[in-house]
């Protein structure tokens, strides 16, 4: 298996105009994890499902 920050990485170098999503099954669920994948150039997150809404409004205020 790829380490995601490789396979991020080469994605951008040699698509750098591919929209790159993160799934629920890298189980981002903290601002760290958000702030980390948009440094790779993602620019969707699909959050763990087992998040409370409270929790997803407070991710989103960061």
């Amino acid at each position: 298996m790829i380490p995601i920050p490789i396979c991020l990485s080469s994605c951008r170098s040699h698509l750098p105009q591919l929209p790159v999503h993160a799934s629920t099954q890298m189980t981002v669920h903290n601002t760290e994890s958000v702030k980390l994948l948009e440094q790779y150039g993602v620019k969707r997150v699909v959050l763990l499902w087992e998040m409370s809404l409270e929790e997803i409004a407070s991710l989103k205020r960061k």
